[in-house]
């Protein structure tokens, strides 16, 4: 896989904001949604670092076929 940015800036912003806090100690309860990309399955975290969870929320996957021209 590649990726057009590195989206560090996007890191930063989301680090700077949430810090070091955890889903778990939200005071509203909250969960976020990512995919498995290996089993192309819906994954619920409620717990765990709340900055990389809503990251992972955020990111676009997109498979490209590369066809080769004899």
């Amino acid at each position: 896989m590649t990726s057009y940015f590195s989206g560090e800036g996007m890191n930063r912003g989301i680090v700077q904001a949430l810090g070091g806090a955890q889903i778990e100690d939200s005071v509203t309860p909250f969960f976020c949604v990512t995919t498995d990309l290996h089993t192309s399955s819906a994954v619920i975290h409620r717990s765990g670092s709340l900055w990389k969870y809503v990251r992972a929320s955020m990111s676009l996957t997109v498979r490209v076929r590369y066809r080769v021209k004899s």
